[in-house]
């Protein structure tokens, strides 16, 4: 292999404007993907609202699929100021842009619009917004709104509700003030449900809503399991086993670090087994599921990218991982 080869991810985030090239034609690959491959999950076993949508959606296909480029335009946008404002590097970079893309195009996730599109949309959204920087009361009304938004979320992704775990993990780990803040957060999550019933009773729609939460569906990766193939299975061992290595070298990056940016690490990599525990609970199987760990990934593929240190063994787990995506 030629040098440029063997060090691909770590040159491509040293050129920015080769970035964006990359990230246009990844971006135009997923909107042809969405207008021409996607349709819609039936609302079995969704969350409340998401039978609402399916009826309006399933009815005028064209405006879901208008719907979700924006979606993905500004999941985009989010993650990469996530990146950006943390300062996790030292260079103007697109490389979440470009891995997020990667990613979401590999898996085929584009073929089939879930309430997880959602839930990625308020994750990015929190991302940003939470850990920017301002005085205090500005960052308990973001809290607030943190909690409203993942309440939100979980009216359609029931399985939305395990933001609300990496939240309490980030405040415990970023913030003072923290019994406050955390109640603050649920205060946010409760308010919303409190609302819907509120108006659920007003409109006479509570056996509705109690219908749509016995129906719920958890677990379909464990249904999923016996009839899973060997490649998934190859998939599943591969992606924990390359993760946790690359947690571990990015961890020996940043131990030379402020502690400010320590802090900010870690608490991405614990984004990754909050989104993991998501996975295990939801109704997906296993390769869709795998959608709820776009972000944390996309992110640590990010971070790794700009390490010098055995740069070509980074480059091929990341092709691997793509590799047996697509497979």
């Amino acid at each position: 292999m030629s040098p440029e080869i063997v060090v691909l991810f770590y040159f491509l985030n040293k050129h920015i404007v080769l970035q964006i090239v990359i990230a246009i034609l990844l971006f135009s690959w997923s909107v042809v993907t969405i207008i021409t491959q996607m349709t819609i999950l039936p609302p079995d076993g969704q969350g409340i609202l998401y039978y609402s949508l399916f009826n309006h959606w399933s009815s005028n296909p064209m405006g879901m699929k208008f719907v979700v480029v924006v979606l993905l335009a500004s999941e985009l946008l989010f993650i990469n100021l996530f990146f950006k404002s943390n300062k996790f590097s030292d260079n103007k970079t697109l490389m979440p842009i470009v891995f997020f893309l990667l990613l979401v195009n590999a898996g085929k996730f584009l073929y089939c619009f879930s309430p997880v599109f959602l839930t990625i949309l308020i994750l990015t959204v929190i991302l940003f917004f939470t850990t920017q920087d301002n005085s205090e009361k500005p960052v308990k009304n973001r809290t607030f709104a943190a909690g409203i938004l993942v309440g939100f979320s979980s009216l359609v992704d029931p399985h939305a509700v395990w933001i609300i775990l990496f939240l309490i993990i980030s405040l415990l780990a970023n913030r003072f003030s923290k019994f406050k803040e955390i109640m603050i957060l649920i205060c946010g999550f409760v308010f919303v449900y409190i609302y819907y019933f509120a108006l659920a009773f007003l409109f006479d729609k509570i056996p509705l809503a109690i219908s749509a939460i016995q129906n719920l569906q958890f677990f379909g990766l464990i249904h999923d399991f016996p009839s899973m193939k060997v490649l998934d299975m190859v998939l599943s061992g591969f992606l924990l086993l390359s993760v946790f290595f690359e947690m571990a070298s990015l961890k020996l990056y940043f131990d030379s670090k402020l502690i400010v940016l320590r802090k900010r690490f870690m608490t991405t990599m614990f984004l990754f087994f909050v989104m993991l525990i998501a996975l295990l609970f939801s109704n997906y199987g296993f390769r869709y599921g795998l959608l709820y760990l776009i972000v944390p990934v996309a992110l640590i593929f990010s971070m790794l990218s700009i390490l010098k240190n055995k740069r070509w063994l980074k480059d091929v787990l990341m092709v691997a991982l793509l590799v047996l995506l697509w497979l």
